[in-house]
């Protein structure tokens, strides 16, 4: 709903999510913003972007298990899909891979940096894995 209120209002926006967190305490699906690189939020937090409930679940994502990989659906067909946990066998939904956008492979983010960044997104684009 928020994806499609976003877009109404001129808002591009995409919809993110995991089949399972690396805690494999569920799933969940949330929502990005463009704004000259891509933000994401939830729909009840603060007024800052890229900060979220979800933040150190997603920071903590693993891309080398596509479960516990990051997906945001895209319009283009990419080989890989927008995994739906209600409907296991539909892979109608295209979607990117942007697990590396949420963490940061060997390396500890310094007090205030941005989980998610501009650099890891175009990464991303780059190198689109089947799931």
């Amino acid at each position: 709903l928020l994806v499609n209120a976003c877009r109404a209002a001129g808002i591009p926006a995409r919809a993110v999510g995991t089949p399972l967190w690396t805690n494999k305490t569920g799933n969940h699906t949330w929502v990005e913003v463009w704004d000259g690189k891509w933000h994401y939020l939830g729909a009840a937090e603060s007024k800052v972007l890229n900060t979220a409930w979800f933040t150190k679940q997603a920071a903590a994502a693993d891309a080398t298990k596509p479960v516990h990989r990051i997906y945001a659906a895209c319009f283009q067909r990419t080989g890989t899909h927008f995994p739906m946990i209600w409907s296991r066998r539909d892979w109608s939904v295209p979607a990117v891979d942007v697990t590396a956008c949420y963490t940061r492979k060997g390396k500890e983010r310094k007090r205030g940096q941005e989980p998610f960044s501009a650099q890891n997104e175009r990464q991303a684009q780059k190198t689109p894995e089947k799931a």
